[in-house]
């Protein structure tokens, strides 16, 4: 795990500290004054008041960068693929594509990861299209900016100034290009570099470590799925739906599974990660209950793989009616079986579909499934058996296809049943499977 919230804070000063000193070139006026220098009418510099910043990235460190920038009285404009224009708004910025922004900007800083999409993001051809005189920070990561294009644009004058905190490798060596230009502030990676901020990264990875290993929550995982705390806020109700998927498909399919395809629909799951996240939780709970071993998520993988498990994953399934739908749907070397379910609420689950049975089953506490002929007082034999063994019904949900043919009823109940006595809801005349099933841990 590591820790991208602790340094936030620290990361925005750095950056607004690298404009400030770029914008009235204090690195050069300090240089001069050791040397006996007195070049004030020389080193005159511009304000931020009144200029355009673009800011590539408006994830913690973006937003907080344009929080201060906003202080400044600066514009701001803003890129990021995840972002809405009313999002934007609130913060202040305009939301616009790269070109525009690139275009627009007296400043522009970057605050992405370093991807191969991002890989020299600013390159040779973006700076020909930025304004003259325009300036450049990166306290984000080496090789967002193409080092070689930006040393010529600053040597032509095309990009009045730079302020990088990072390079391509590091440490920067003393005969790169950037030591010998008088218009670009260099600093060694210092972006995270304060007592606030080690101090704030060292108690996030102690409580992210006491969280894991107490309650097994991933946050901010690098080999697994890692979602920030407000995404992980709105995703994790549909992961949890997604473990006791998960466990009922294990204790109710014949079989070794082989074959899982989880189905997303609704805006809930608008993105690749939410849809990762919940599979991942939804194959734990499968695999906890049909290993009976510990799974985690960053586990789950490779017992996939061990196993033979093929996995598919699709966010475009039928919602059904519903806004939002998880559906997940098992194939064992016997059977196959497809479950959906859905959240009436932030906490309220419900089993919705099983195969073509519709339900409003809640998957919680202790149940007894079972499948029997549609024939009337079917229920009332398997509810006095249960009363027979002082076994209390707390819940009914049934479902069928057609009059006469099978039904399937999905009953919550206190306690649970013992082997003996699901051995005699089997043995009833008219039910053809029974299952005890468990969402208590």
């Amino acid at each position: 795990m590591n820790t991208p919230g602790g340094n936030t804070n620290a990361a925005a000063e750095h950056t607004m500290a690298m404009m400030l000193a770029m914008t009235r070139n204090i690195p050069a006026a300090d240089a001069g004054i050791r040397r006996g220098e007195w070049r004030s009418k020389k080193l005159e510099g511009t304000e931020l008041r009144g200029k355009t910043l673009g800011v590539v990235g408006l994830g913690k460190i973006g937003r907080a960068v344009a929080e201060r920038a906003r202080a400044f009285e600066m514009t701001l404009l803003g890129y990021d693929p995840f972002l809405t224009d009313e999002m934007a708004a609130e913060m202040g910025a305009k939301l616009c594509e790269l070109d525009e922004l690139f275009s627009q900007s007296d400043y522009v800083t970057v605050h992405v990861p370093l991807t191969p999409k991002t890989k020299n993001l600013i390159d040779d051809a973006v700076l020909r299209t930025m304004r003259r005189g325009a300036r450049i920070v990166n306290c984000a990561r080496g090789g967002i900016v193409d080092e070689a294009a930006l040393a010529k644009a600053l040597e032509n004058g095309q990009i009045a100034g730079a302020a990088l905190d990072v390079f391509e490798s590091e440490p920067l060596g003393k005969d790169h290009p950037f030591t010998k230009l008088d218009n670009i502030v260099l600093t060694p990676h210092l972006g995270a570099s304060t007592a606030e901020a080690q101090e704030a990264v060292g108690l996030m990875a102690g409580h992210q470590m006491k969280d894991y290993l107490s309650k097994g929550e991933i946050r901010n995982a690098v080999n697994t799925i890692a979602l920030d705390a407000l995404e992980l806020d709105h995703i994790s109700p549909f992961a949890a739906l997604g473990s006791r998927l998960g466990s009922l498909q294990a204790q109710i399919l014949e079989g070794k599974p082989k074959k899982v395809v989880m189905r997303f629909s609704g805006p809930i799951f608008s993105t690749d990660t939410r849809c990762e996240f919940v599979a991942l939780s939804a194959l734990q709970g499968l695999f906890q209950v049909s290993l009976n071993t510990p799974v985690n998520l960053v586990s789950v993988p490779h017992f996939a793989e061990e196993y033979g498990v093929t996995i598919e994953k699709d966010r475009h399934g039928d919602g059904h009616g519903y806004r939002n739908l998880l559906t997940m749907e098992v194939t064992s070397d016997r059977e196959n079986r497809r479950i959906s379910a859905t959240l009436f609420g932030q906490d309220n689950p419900r089993v919705v579909l099983l195969g073509e049975h519709s339900f409003d089953a809640r998957p919680e506490g202790s149940v007894l499934m079972f499948e029997n002929n549609d024939r009337p007082g079917m229920l009332a034999e398997v509810a006095g058996l249960l009363a027979k063994h002082s076994i209390n019904i707390v819940n009914v949900s049934l479902g069928r296809l057609k009059s006469g043919g099978r039904a399937l009823a999905f009953m919550n109940i206190s306690p649970s049943l013992s082997a003996e006595i699901l051995a005699e809801v089997r043995a009833l005349d008219g039910v053809f499977w029974a299952k005890s099933v468990s969402f208590d841990g």
